[in-house]
């Protein structure tokens, strides 16, 4: 009993982080579960208590979504019932504007076409653990727009790039053609790219 309550002295535990860290000192069973029973009478051990705080900490203090708050406490033994139960609250605290701000922060480190911007920062904000819903309306808050004169000197060095690689392979109209569709890949226009080879000499080879 000293054990466990020296553990839950630091923070709030569950179950089976409790239960785990007894084992780990090589507990026998049955004096584990005596402990278990007395951390749950005195109210050490609080499932409910746990997801409040937890909720209250990641809302505050991370730029998490409920998907990850949802594995952190399945990870940590909570019940389903109170996981079900408390995702939802967690989705309805945390502010929309929130979730916008780590959606800039986001585009803020990325470059090149808008289209793969887009891309990036939705597959970002989902690994974060926001659902599908909430990370297209941030997306439609946000302007993606770049400057033309980055865009044109990030398209040359892409250019410059797949157009060596694609040589060790392909020549000729073949080159041509491979170069414009790894480009396009990227999510540069059509017409950029035309006239980039254009202004290259590439199309003139």
């Amino acid at each position: 009993i000293k054990m466990a309550n020296q553990y839950l002295s630091y923070k709030k535990r569950t179950e089976k982080e409790v239960r785990q860290h007894l084992q780990q000192n090589e507990i026998s069973d049955i004096a584990i579960q005596q402990v278990i029973d007395y951390c749950y009478r005195e109210s050490y051990i609080n499932h409910e208590d746990y997801a409040e705080s937890l909720k209250n900490t990641m809302i505050n203090t991370t730029d998490k979504g409920p998907e990850i708050f949802r594995q952190k406490l399945y990870q940590v033994g909570i019940e389903p019932n109170s996981i079900n139960t408390y995702v939802p609250i967690y989705e309805e605290e945390q502010s929309f504007e929130a979730v916008i701000e780590v959606a800039k922060k986001i585009m803020k480190t990325k470059k090149g076409p808008e289209i793969k911007i887009r891309q990036k920062v939705l597959q970002s904000l989902i690994q974060k653990g926001y659902s599908m819903d909430v990370v297209q309306q941030a997306i439609a808050e946000l302007n993606f727009e770049q400057d033309e004169n980055i865009l044109d000197d990030l398209l040359q060095k892409d250019l410059e790039k797949v157009y060596t690689k694609q040589r060790r392979k392909y020549d000729g109209q073949q080159l041509v053609m491979k170069t414009i569709e790894s480009l396009m890949r990227k999510g540069y226009k059509y017409d950029k790219i035309k006239s980039k080879l254009e202004e290259s000499g590439i199309l003139d080879e």
